[in-house]
């Protein structure tokens, strides 16, 4: 539609690219057909005014597979804080309890398809008995496998496979932790979202986590490398402030950079408004 539309002059076209398109719609689809729409996609967006990409790192790999097109960055934002309003009641209720028996408690929010690396997630909790974790997010065909892989692992009593949930801010602040482990993310809006809670996020050492880390909006690990999870968590115990404490860094660094005042005025920007 955009490179139809690219057609009439008196358009102003500008297009955000939220993933790595050869790697991301490579986890999906098979090489040739990749190959063939990233040709497409290509040749389109070549013909629009401004091309955003949401991280550094995605800029980067774009000025070497789009050779002689120029790409913005300008970075995921959010219009408002979260609101709290207890709409979780037996969620929280069950994050407290963690806490109470002395576990760090961390949040996974986000789908559950294979690219997530949620597994690892399981096996960390299995191997360190001082771990909880609650699943929040769309399970799709996954849901029963994750539930049996929970039983198989004995650790149902601290792993909550809790699913599509509606209002996440109460349920990252009362946990320690946001935790993303996956392969492969364009810019998790969900690090954004707990930085505004002033939570900081545990993060795969894929290169934008290792950016958003270079921001101080939390740490990265080795996804492959259980210990060094372990490890990592007790760099960010001792780094960040811990429930029911907001780490005022993180709220300041989310006020700095991610508010949608600023997002917006970046767009402005990029096709010519001042």
């Amino acid at each position: 539609m955009g490179w139809i539309f690219s057609f009439k002059k008196s358009c102003t076209l500008i297009t955000t690219i939220h993933n790595h398109f050869l790697s991301d719609i490579g986890f999906t689809h098979s090489k040739i057909i990749t190959r063939i729409s990233f040709i497409l996609w290509i040749k389109a967006i070549s013909r629009y005014n401004a091309r955003v990409c949401i991280s550094n790192t995605m800029r980067k790999y774009y000025l070497r597979k789009a050779k002689g097109l120029y790409f913005d960055v300008i970075y995921n934002f959010k219009n408002t804080i979260i609101n709290t309003n207890n709409l979780n009641f037996e969620n929280l209720k069950w994050i407290n309890s963690q806490k109470d028996n002395g576990n760090i408690n961390l949040i996974y929010i986000g789908s559950f398809s294979e690219r997530k690396n949620i597994n690892f997630l399981i096996d960390a909790v299995t191997k360190y008995k001082n771990l909880s974790l609650i699943l929040c997010g769309r399970g799709g065909d996954r849901f029963e496998e994750l539930k049996k892989l929970i039983l198989l692992n004995g650790v149902r009593d601290r792993i909550n496979l809790a699913g599509e949930v509606d209002e996440i801010g109460d349920l990252i602040k009362a946990s320690h932790f946001l935790v993303l482990p996956s392969h492969a993310e364009g810019l998790p809006m969900v690090v954004l979202e707990a930085a505004s809670m002033g939570r900081p996020s545990l993060m795969s050492n894929i290169s934008v986590h290792r950016e958003l880390a270079s921001m101080n909006l939390g740490e990265v690990f080795n996804r492959r490398n259980i210990d060094d999870f372990y490890a990592t968590i007790t760099t960010a115990m001792d780094r960040y402030s811990l429930p029911p404490n907001s780490d005022i860094s993180l709220l300041n660094i989310f006020n700095n950079n991610f508010r949608g005042e600023i997002g917006f005025s970046k767009y402005l920007m990029a096709v010519g408004y001042k």
